[in-house]
């Protein structure tokens, strides 16, 4: 493209910028086009500006013409509706100069001729069935963000006159039908719309934006009012509802004001319409543009659009991060700022679809991240330093959190580390219900005991459920009888004092059991740690079902049952 531009330009400067090189190629080959066509004066230098930007504006009319029906192409016949509409007085002005560019057949196959927009024929004399489409979308993408651009800088000129008191009396600076018609329709929330945009933007000077920033943000405070029927209001290539038109119009005026601030950030008390209440209004807004926009445009304003509190201020700019379409009910959720809709979200999507949270920045995302952990990957060392950062990011854990973190070391044991296991057990075992949950963790490293001692004091105490007496207890004997002399050294001394503190219980713990579960942990001795937490669990099962009822289950043997 920029070879184009070199070439059509007669090797002079190459412009910098993406949306500059179609600027200058566009204006470039239109230049051409028009000297082309006005044969009687073909001796005249370059056309007036004027002619150059009519002829960019019906360009324009025919990219809005797709976009906004949601096409790559448009028909001979909807573009001929779309400039009458659009561009009434240039339609007049070049039926009076035959020379010229025509009407529209003869324009855009003089254009067709260059490389920009092709002409489909089916060698029928039916209008209907002849189209134009770009032969890249980039050229309708800079034209949507160019024209965008330009219609709102004259409401900008007309704003500053009269600011300066130059606007003559009786005229409205605020007449924003043109804008209204052509982004009415569709979210120009598109990557390459969007960088255009910017580009564009950036090139404006700072008390413009500025200006552009008020001229949005009133016309945003009164985007509801009634217009008066007019044939730009009456454009609606796409015969789309009024709340549909409302929401994308809002949308777009949105996403202008963001990017005229130069840090593409502003404060919901800043774009609210004075008098409301910046979050009632700002979630009504989003509850409009759910209601009114397609599926697909909604999910282009959730990508594009990215909500913010700083130092307690609610605040808009522009998504820097990546989108993830499975995690859509939390952006929603985020979008309404609505805190606590986001942390369900974040767990409804952990347990139905099994999405992590990669930079969990609150213990519900880090909730969330360890149940999609637990629930749906397969073990693996690789996620503990992801989990260590974020616990450390986050600080404290508690319930429901810490039993999160419990579960996702008692499946990942057998994998993990012995710092990275001691680190975890530190950060979530802080109470005694955690330390019980955990106990086959610390059957598997009895070690744990000698770096996090607490935990072996929690394991002494009276313990008011037989359930979790019978899981700790019964653990720590499977340990007597499996664990290494050291091993036994560090769990012998717990298992005394919780035998001793919880006396009248300690009838549970029945030697024969413990026995068949030791063999069980002898003959998976290569993988004991991973499978302690399963053993255990069946331990505690039977040692309870014991308890409540002591006739011993049949055996079978040779299908027979024997008691």
């Amino acid at each position: 493209m920029i070879a184009i531009q070199a070439t059509a330009s007669g090797g002079h400067a190459v412009a910098a910028s993406e949306a500059a090189v179609y600027q200058q190629l566009l204006i470039d080959f239109t230049r051409r086009e028009l000297r082309k066509s006005d044969r009687e004066n073909r001796a005249v230098e370059a056309p007036p500006e004027p002619m150059v930007n009519a002829e960019l504006w019906r360009l324009g009319i025919a990219a809005y013409g797709m976009f906004n029906r949601g096409r790559q192409f448009v028909s001979e016949v909807q573009l001929q509706k779309d400039l009458e509409t659009l561009d009434p007085e240039g339609l007049s002005a070049q039926d009076d100069r035959p020379g010229l560019v025509q009407p529209l057949s003869e324009a855009r196959r003089t254009i067709g001729r260059f490389f920009f927009i092709h002409t489909s024929e089916t060698g029928e004399p039916d209008r209907s069935r002849k189209t134009y489409e770009f032969l890249h979308a980039t050229f309708a993408e800079y034209l949507i963000a160019h024209h965008a651009v330009d219609r709102t800088r004259e409401l900008i000129d007309l704003y500053e006159d009269y600011v300066d008191g130059r606007l003559r009396p009786g005229v409205a600076w605020d007449k924003d039908e043109v804008l209204y018609a052509l982004l009415s329709h569709r979210p120009i929330a598109d990557g390459a719309i969007v960088r255009f945009l910017r580009q564009i933007i950036d090139k404006l000077q700072p008390q413009v934006r500025t200006s552009g920033g008020k001229v949005l943000e009133m016309l945003l405070s009164k985007v509801d009012r009634h217009r008066i029927l007019s044939k730009e209001t009456d454009y609606n290539p796409h015969s789309r509802t009024t709340v549909q038109r409302l929401a994308a119009y809002v949308i777009n005026l949105v996403l202008l004001r963001l990017l005229l601030d130069p840090h593409r950030s502003i404060t919901l008390t800043d774009l609210a319409p004075a008098g409301q209440e910046p979050l009632a209004w700002w979630r009504s807004v989003v509850r409009l543009m759910q209601a009114g926009l397609e599926e697909a445009a909604w999910l282009g304003v959730l990508h594009a659009i990215e909500p913010v509190v700083s130092d307690g201020a609610y605040c808009l700019g522009l998504r820097r991060d990546g989108f993830a379409h499975d995690m859509q009910e939390v952006y929603e959720a985020r979008l309404l700022f609505d805190r606590a809709a986001a942390d369900v979200a974040h767990v409804g999507v952990a347990l139905w679809r099994g999405t992590p949270v990669p930079a969990a920045a609150s213990p519900v995302q880090l909730y969330s991240d360890v149940l999609a952990r637990r629930l749906f990957a397969a073990p693996s060392p690789a996620s503990a330093p992801l989990l260590l950062e974020a616990i450390r990011r986050i600080g404290p854990l508690r319930p429901p959190v810490s039993f999160a973190v419990v579960e996702y070391v008692l499946t990942h044991c057998g994998h993990l580390s012995r710092d990275d296991t001691a680190e975890l057990v530190a950060a979530a075992v802080t109470s005694a219900a955690e330390a019980v949950r955990a106990v086959p963790v610390i059957i598997a490293r009895p070690r744990l005991l000698e770096v996090l001692p607490h935990i072996g004091d929690w394991y002494g105490q009276r313990f008011p459920s037989a359930a979790d007496f019978a899981r700790v207890a019964g653990a720590f004997a499977l340990l007597n009888l499996i664990g290494s002399a050291q091993d036994k050294d560090l769990g012998w001394p717990v298992y005394k004092l919780l035998m001793r503190t919880n006396a009248g219980l300690a009838s549970m713990v029945r030697s024969d059991v413990i026995k068949k579960y030791a063999s069980v942990s002898a003959v998976a001795d290569d993988t004991r740690s991973s499978l302690l937490p399963a053993i255990v669990d069946a331990l505690t099962h039977e040692l309870i079902r014991l308890e409540e009822d002591p006739t011993p289950l049949p055996v079978r043997t040779a299908g027979r049952p024997v008691r």
